[in-house]
């Protein structure tokens, strides 16, 4: 998550958007780690299921890198947005 947030700089400034964008995109990731660190701690203090739960976490980190560097590339500020909160909260 972090590190998402530290290099956005890099990746956006590449592509063309804004310092503002940028810094809406790492507060965005930042933001998605907290509110996903807080869900999946619950689900897995209710339901006791690390394995599941593991599981979900991975493909979640797996596929939405891929997702967010389309996002990205469109050079849509919502859709990118909503790209990095899931980026941060898996």
């Amino acid at each position: 998550m972090n590190t998402y947030g530290t290099i956005i700089g890099i990746l956006t400034s590449a592509l063309g958007y804004k310092d503002a964008a940028a810094s809406a995109f790492g507060a965005t990731f930042i933001i998605g780690g907290i509110i996903g660190s807080a869900c999946f701690g619950v689900i897995v203090e209710i339901k006791k299921n690390y394995r599941v739960v593991t599981i979900v976490i991975c493909g979640l980190s797996s596929l939405t890198p891929i997702i967010l560097m389309f996002a990205l590339k469109s050079n849509n500020i919502t859709y990118s947005s909503v790209s990095c909160f899931l980026a941060g909260f898996s």
